[in-house]
């Protein structure tokens, strides 16, 4: 607005301006023009909360970064570009560009191309005082062009139809008024609303076509000010007016804020079920349990959960963090992510279908039990599936028992075993196998599973390493595939994150690659912890596409234990 109220100096020759527009305002002025006034969207005040209706709910975030600027006019000194960013400030809490001046804003969350209005722009125009009759707006106008890349900028095609100059202190007939910002009230009697803009309106432009400009990651706004003395035109060449000259400081186009908007409003805040809140000896692998999916918005759907546990109710460093499409309110935590007799903080948040994510629920705290399998010696591997007394699953000449970098597991079926070795810069501090039928079914039912194994291991906070593992006696001349299974995502192939090669004795090994926090890691934090359930698969040898399980009843021959090993 380049009037403020506080320039007083300026008031009797902004009101003898307003009189003098009279023959404009019966020329034009009736309020119905093609593009109603309707369309503003609440942005509320930062700065006053308390006298501004409330923000619209669908605004998601504001821009939040000044890019670049400049000012045009020496007198122009009104605001800092700071006063931008975030939520609205009000009537002088702005920005003003000076004829012509300009700004680039970012934004930490991008703008996509949604249905409907996808952002919004508050400049404080304001309603003249004392005019009686249709409303006319003092609006400053402003051109609006947006980028991907902060290098190619798309304008929105701008329509005005204002037929005359209105003078320094006149207004305009905001209904003949088209994709310019600044065309709604943001400026007195508690108004606070922006102009909204739809990306869809520049699906035509040729830097979207060229793909320079991607509409679904909008990452910078450019906001140009109108001179408005008929020498800018709009899309069609035809002459825009809003008040000019502006010889004062706040001279030019005053910018409030620019926000993003959101296609749906995000879910209610889960409630939490169990374990409950302050809850004893609960087993180490518990399942977490959340109310159910609740959204304001008809038709939104449950897309994803987010469920975090952490030793501190800050959740700073969790020991587990997992954004699960398939454990929706329901979520067994894996093996070895808790400890026996410890305290645990947890929470969830829900996730709908536009990807919007509610509120975290409240935290509850739990503390676990003893562990239900003995390991009297403390050597990572539970005292009953111990290898016995001489084994040498990695063939280096040791005693398997005795080494510290590799830990061997004994299989129930046909005196089998299983061995993880440690990483080159880490350690294996647990393995694990129990026995049972309760395993998922895997990706097609009459493969075989062969084996399955959890193991812990101790590595550099956010390293990518790589360990071994064995399994005997197996398959020989058979196609294998290794498959990872947790309780986040269910069975995963990992077959671009492992090889395995057939040995001497039916023996058969695996190199995988793992990253903490990232493949492979039940877990889902960079914590220095890995942990990994997973398995070999034997695949159908008649398959017509050998990369994936296929159907088979043959005999898998050689001694392989066929019997899933389900791992706790």
């Amino acid at each position: 607005m380049g009037l403020i109220c506080r320039f007083c100096t300026l008031a009797v020759i902004c009101l003898a301006c307003l009189f003098s527009a009279a023959p404009l305002l019966a020329e034009y002025g009736d309020n119905a023009g093609p593009y109603p006034m309707d369309t503003g969207i609440h942005g509320g005040s930062r700065l006053d909360p308390d006298a501004y209706p409330a923000p619209n709910p669908y605004l998601a975030g504001w821009a939040t970064d000044v890019i670049d600027y400049a000012r045009n006019g020496t007198d122009v000194t009104f605001g800092d570009p700071s006063d931008t960013l975030g939520q609205p400030g009000g009537t002088e809490d702005v920005f003003s560009l000076g004829d012509g001046g300009w700004i680039v804003l970012g934004f930490a969350q991008a703008i996509r191309d949604i249905s409907g209005y996808d952002f919004v722009v508050w400049e404080n125009g304001f309603f003249q005082a004392g005019t009686e009759g249709p409303e006319m707006l003092f609006a400053e106008l402003m051109f609006v062009e947006v980028s991907t890349n902060g290098t190619d900028f798309a304008r929105f095609p701008s329509d005005s139809r204002i037929p005359a100059a209105v003078g320094g202190f006149g207004s305009i007939d905001p209904t003949y008024v088209h994709n310019l910002a600044g065309k709604h009230p943001n400026g007195n009697d508690g108004r606070d609303e922006g102009t909204p803009f739809d990306l869809a309106d520049l699906s035509d432009h040729p830097l979207v076509l060229s793909g320079a400009v991607n509409l679904d990651d909008i990452n910078y706004v450019k906001l140009i000010d109108v001179v408005g003395d008929g020498s800018t035109v709009d899309a069609s060449g035809n002459a825009i007016y809003d008040p000019y000259p502006t010889p004062f400081a706040s001279g030019g186009a005053d910018l409030d804020a620019v926000g993003i908007l959101q296609a749906s409003l995000p879910p209610d805040a889960p409630s939490l079920a169990s374990p409950a809140d302050g809850a004893s000896g609960v087993m180490l692998t518990p399942d977490l349990v959340s109310g159910a999916f609740a959204d304001p918005d008809d038709g939104d759907t449950h897309s994803k959960s987010r469920w975090q546990i952490a030793e501190s109710d800050d959740f700073v460093s969790p020991v587990f963090d997992a954004l699960s499409p398939v454990n929706l309110v329901s979520l067994p935590v894996p093996v070895f992510i808790l400890d026996a007799a410890t305290t645990y903080s947890w929470r969830v948040r829900h996730i709908d279908s536009h990807g919007n994510p509610s509120d975290w629920s409240d935290v509850f705290s739990f503390t676990t039990g003893e562990r239900d399998m003995a390991d009297d010696n403390d050597n990572g591997v539970p005292d009953d599936q111990e290898s016995g007394p001489i084994a040498d699953l990695d063939q280096d000449g040791c005693d398997d028992a005795i080494q510290d970098d590799f830990k061997v597991v004994a299989l129930a079926e046909n005196g089998g075993q299983t061995g993880i070795t440690a990483p080159a810069e880490g350690g294996v501090e647990r393995v694990q196998a129990i026995y049972g039928d309760d395993l998922p079914a895997i990706p097609n039912e009459k493969d075989q599973l062969l084996g399955q194994v959890a193991f812990c291991l101790s590595v550099a906070a956010g390293a990518t390493v790589e360990t071994v593992a064995y399994f005997s006696p197996c398959v020989t001349g058979q196609t294998l595939c290794w498959y990872m299974y947790d309780s986040v995502s269910g069975w995963t192939d990992f077959s671009d994150h492992s090889s395995i090669e057939h040995l001497a004795d039916n023996r058969v090994r695996i190199r995988l690659t793992l990253t903490d926090g990232g493949v492979g890691d039940s877990d889902g934090a960079a914590n220095g912890v890995i942990v990994d359930s997973s398995g070999i698969i034997l695949l159908d040898s008649d398959a017509s596409d050998s990369s994936a399980p296929t159907d088979t009843d043959s005999d898998v021959g050689g001694g392989c234990f066929i019997r899933s090993m389900v791992i706790q």
